[in-house]
């Protein structure tokens, strides 16, 4: 998706909430986020599934 916006002239920019570089399946770094971690991460609509 991010060469479609370059392609088209346009800026991307990346965001996510918790990344996690040592179990990123992509090989660039988010823009933003709000957390770095290694820990496994729950969200709360997610517990007890």
């Amino acid at each position: 998706m991010i060469d479609r916006v370059r392609l088209a002239g346009g800026r991307p920019t990346t965001a996510v909430l918790h990344y996690k570089p040592g179990h990123s399946r992509v090989p660039s770094v988010p823009d933003h986020f709000a957390v770095e971690t290694g820990a496994w991460v729950v969200y709360p609509f997610k517990a007890g599934r």
